[in-house]
């Protein structure tokens, strides 16, 4: 890897929190898993960087990738990261160094190189962080559910009702209530579930009409 390659901007947005929706009742989050791909694309160059690293290209990698760690934190319960925290919080201290903002640096200042000793501590930070990090999402629970049929996951985790498309806005709270409940079960694959809370949501249209 050459310093052109480690100094090269990776897109790292600002807004990817990693769990970035509830379903349901708030008991299940939905994971975004690009958020992953992108932090990854920012502390691999510091595990592994080329053998010399100007300062001016670890500003900007320390801005980034400091950017990256912080929005970890923001998982929260209940699906929270606690054992690569200490790690990340390491390398985001010791990056914080390179943010400060000083002088300019001038067109024509000679290219200062960090010293090996600093590029060893960066490289030794970010592969603990690696490390742990790993570990912890092996056991993490994320599942994948297949999707059903024709119909998205998504859609039937979390907004079933709207298979009635503009007349969904006319369902009363309670059947659209149960038909949600209905997608919910489906998905998961509970026939009976289903079964009962389409049931369920007929039985609540028929008395309001009823009524």
């Amino acid at each position: 890897m050459s310093p052109d390659s480690f100094g090269a901007s990776w897109p790292f947005h600002e807004d990817a929190a990693w769990v970035f929706s509830d379903i349901g009742e708030g008991h299940m989050k939905k994971i975004n898993v690009s958020y992953f791909y992108e932090l990854a694309a920012v502390i691999r160059p510091l595990a592994y960087p080329p053998d010399k690293v100007t300062r001016s290209e670890m500003i900007g990698r320390a801005m980034i990738a400091r950017s990256a760690l912080a929005r970890i934190e923001f998982g929260g319960p209940p699906v929270p990261l606690k054992t690569c925290l200490p790690e990340a919080k390491q390398l985001s201290d010791y990056l914080e160094k390179f943010t400060v903002i000083g002088p300019p640096i001038l067109a024509e200042a000679p290219v200062e190189y960090l010293s090996d000793t600093i590029v060893h501590i960066i490289k030794s930070f970010a592969v603990q962080f690696e490390t742990t990090l790993a570990a912890e999402l092996r056991e993490l629970d994320i599942f994948f559910v297949s999707p059903v049929g024709i119909y998205s996951t998504t859609a039937l985790l979390t907004q079933a009702d709207k298979m009635f498309g503009d007349n969904a806005a006319l369902l009363p709270d309670e059947t659209a209530r149960e038909f949600n409940e209905a997608g919910r079960c489906l998905a998961l694959a509970l026939y009976t579930a289903t079964g009962f809370h389409l049931l369920r949501a007929v039985e609540s249209a028929v008395r309001i009409y009823y009524d």
